[in-house]
């Protein structure tokens, strides 16, 4: 317990002064106000209801996960805490074709869990490095994001099957 409650402060301290939180699909969108660029922190989903505990609801996700090798990579899990953490990648197109990676999260409690998606980057489809995914004026974040729900969909729909 003690640890948890030093994660989240250290969480907590490490977020930046002004954050905006904005509602775009059914999800809540966390960007960095106080930059210019405004980099998106984090997306979160509702959360939902499902029969069961934590630990049973992280060992769903796991296999879940594991069954989407191309979305999702590396899970590892924490059910004393009803965590799953795990890498996720997806292509979308905005001029020619482009990669999104976000570090996935199940948050799991007593009959409930959330998706949240943090470290949010793009990149050209075919390159190495990736850059912060920044709220602009253009669509490119909108299709970054559509293609981020597209793998948390994914996990959903295995979850509830």
């Amino acid at each position: 317990m003690a640890r948890k409650s030093w994660m989240l402060a250290g969480m907590l301290v490490a977020m930046p002064a002004v954050a905006e939180d904005v509602v775009w699909q059914g999800h809540t969108v966390q960007v960095d106000a106080s930059r210019e660029a405004r980099p998106i922190l984090r997306m979160s989903g509702v959360k939902y209801s499902i029969p069961g505990s934590a630990t049973q609801i992280i060992g769903t996700a796991e296999q879940c996960a594991a069954g989407q090798s191309g979305a999702i990579t590396g899970a590892s899990r924490e059910p004393d805490n009803g965590w799953l953490v795990a890498d996720s990648r997806a292509d979308y197109r905005q001029k020619g074709r482009r990669s999104v990676k976000a570090r996935l999260a199940v948050e799991a409690g007593e009959g409930n869990f959330r998706i949240v998606f943090t470290e949010l980057a793009t990149s050209p489809a075919d390159a190495v490095s990736y850059a912060p995914l920044i709220q602009q004026d253009g669509p490119g974040w909108e299709s970054a994001l559509v293609a981020v729900i597209g793998v948390e969909q994914g996990l959903l729909d295995c979850m509830f099957r």
